[in-house]
C-alpha cells in the first residue's frame, strides 16, 4: 500500500507480472508496462494473418520494451523469425528474458538506437515482412503533465517523442524505411508491413500526410482502441 499511495508505483511493477495476450510476462521500471490498448491491436492483426493464411517469416519490433509485441507475435507464429530492438538495455534484457520465461525461442532482444544508428536498424528491417513500431509518440510538452507514476516510474525516452506532435522518431523510421527491400504477401493491398501505434487521430492525421509522400506506401488505413482511439495505424 505504501508503494502504491505514497510512492506512486503502478500494480503492475509492484506485482511485477503482466498478462499481455495469452502471455505472463515480467515487467520492471522503467521498461513500460505493456497496456491493453497495445494487447487489443496485436491479437487482431494475428488474427488477420491467420484469416489471409499467411505467416510472417521475419518481424521487427523496434521499441521493443518489455517484448510484448514481438512475443505475441512469436507464439502465434512459431516458425516466424521475430527481432526486438530497443534502445535501452534494460528493456532487451528483460524482453530475451520474458522470451525465456515464456518458452519462446524464436524471439530475440537487440540493443539499438533507432535515433541515433541507422545503419543498425536498416541492416534490421532490409527483407523482413513485417516491421511493428511502437515509439515514443508523447509531445514534449504533454509529457511534463502526465501522472506522477508515469514521471517517476517509467523511462522517459519511451514515451517522449519530442517537438510538438510528438512525431520525431516517427519520421526517423520512415526516412529509415525508404530504401525498405520487403518481402510481399499474396494480399498485397490487404496484409500490412508497417504497424504503428500512436497517440490518436490528430497525431495520426500528420502521420498519414508524412507517409503520403513516401514511394513505398500502397494503401494507408486505421483501427481503433477499446475505447474507440483511432490507435493504430497500417501500412502497405
Amino acid at each position: 500500500i505504501h508503494q502504491r499511495t505514497r510512492l506512486h508505483k503502478p500494480l503492475a511493477y509492484i506485482l511485477g507480472t503482466q498478462p499481455f495476450a495469452g502471455l505472463d510476462l515480467k515487467v520492471q521500471s522503467p521498461v513500460l508496462i505493456p497496456r491493453q490498448e497495445s494487447e487489443g491491436w496485436v491479437v487482431r492483426l494475428i488474427k488477420l494473418f491467420k484469416a489471409r493464411g499467411e505467416i510472417p517469416i521475419e518481424v521487427v519490433d523496434v521499441g521493443t520494451g518489455s517484448g510484448c509485441l514481438g512475443l505475441a507475435f512469436a507464439n502465434a507464429f512459431p516458425t516466424s523469425k521475430v527481432l526486438g530492438i530497443d534502445q535501452s538495455r534494460a528493456a532487451v534484457d528483460l524482453a530475451n528474458s520474458n522470451a525465456e520465461r515464456c518458452n519462446i525461442k524464436n524471439y530475440q532482444a537487440i540493443h539499438c538506437d533507432i535515433t541515433t544508428s541507422k545503419a543498425c536498424t536498416l541492416s534490421r528491417i532490409q527483407g523482413v515482412s513485417l516491421v511493428l513500431a511502437n515509439l515514443p509518440y508523447v509531445p514534449d510538452v504533454q509529457y511534463r503533465g502526465l501522472d506522477q507514476s508515469v514521471l517517476t516510474w517509467d523511462d522517459e525516452r519511451a514515451i517522449n517523442g519530442g517537438s510538438k506532435d510528438g512525431i520525431d522518431v516517427f519520421c526517423q523510421l520512415f526516412d529509415m524505411l525508404e530504401c525498405w527491400k520487403r518481402r510481399s504477401y499474396a494480399d498485397l493491398d490487404l496484409l500490412p508491413r508497417l504497424v504503428l501505434e500512436t497517440n490518436g487521430a490528430t497525431q495520426n492525421a500528420i502521420l498519414r500526410r508524412l507517409l503520403e509522400s513516401y514511394a513505398w506506401v500502397r494503401r494507408i488505413w486505421t483501427w481503433n482502441d477499446f475505447k474507440g482511439i483511432e490507435r493504430v495505424i497500417l501500412v502497405a
